[in-house]
């Protein structure tokens, strides 16, 4: 039986021999959580402007844009959606929870955005109607 061979064959049958690649390390002092991810929190080390770019990208698949990175916990709209974070007391929040928890003060707190909202909080303890209300879907941080 006759085989194929054209110009350049060679070069795509064997391209895969001369990409060069290496294996990733594991870096555990820029991971987000512990060793192994026992505990499920996030490193205190961790700022603000870390968490805000991963949790953009995350919900957007777009970067966040570095000139748009303000110290607010309202990251930006992306689709007609307004992204938010709760952490690490943006709010200047000095208690327990750092204003990590959205309640109703914490609502009335944050930048207004006339549209549906995603906010980014380690807990929430609003109704659920209150949240149909107010547009706005809940993703927990640990």
């Amino acid at each position: 039986m006759p085989t194929l061979n054209w110009i350049g064959k060679e070069a795509v049958v064997n391209h895969h021999l001369k990409v060069p690649f290496h294996l990733l390390k594991d870096v555990p002092e820029l991971a987000c959580g512990d060793a192994g991810y026992e505990s499920g929190k996030i490193r205190e080390t961790v700022s603000f402007a870390d968490l805000a770019r991963h949790v953009y990208f995350t919900e957007t698949g777009e970067p966040l844009p570095l000139n748009a990175f303000t110290a607010s916990p309202f990251l930006g709209a992306c689709r007609g959606v307004g992204i938010y974070l709760l952490y690490n007391g943006i709010l200047a929040d000095t208690t327990r929870d750092g204003g990590n928890v959205l309640t109703r003060s914490v609502l009335a707190a944050l930048p207004p955005f006339d549209g549906p909202k995603v906010i980014y909080c380690a807990g929430c303890l609003l109704g659920r109607d209150r949240l149909q209300a107010e547009r706005i879907v809940i993703r927990q941080t640990p």
